[in-house]
């Protein structure tokens, strides 16, 4: 006998996290970091350009903690004082393009 299995209901969600970065003056062009993502710096020539590539790889290194199953590490106490220099702070929004079944399985895909 053959069975029937309800499929999964599958759930698309996207979910937005803001954060706040810190841009500095490097030679001729700028670098941008977030303490709370340790290792995690992006450059470029502008500083529009620095914050672009700081949001696509801070996506992905998001979607990978997510697929992992680590907890974000957002919302950590960093110290003005404890920065190396005095940057400039900006504050960016990285869209997470989340997909969830309603099994216990969590599934992920990037936007």
């Amino acid at each position: 006998m053959i069975g029937f299995f309800k499929k999964p209901k599958i759930k698309e969600t996207i979910i937005k996290i803001k954060i706040s970065v810190y841009v500095e003056k490097d030679g001729d062009g700028f670098v941008v970091y977030c303490p709370e993502l340790k290792g995690l710096i992006a450059d470029g020539a502008t500083e529009d350009e620095a914050l672009g590539r700081f949001t696509d790889a801070s996506h992905a290194y998001l979607m990978s903690i997510i697929k992992h199953g680590d907890p974000i590490p957002i919302c950590t106490a960093t110290k003005w004082e404890d920065l190396p220099a005095n940057p400039i702070k900006r504050d960016i929004e990285i869209p997470l393009d989340i997909i969830l079944n309603d099994s216990r399985d969590n599934y992920y895909r990037s936007a």
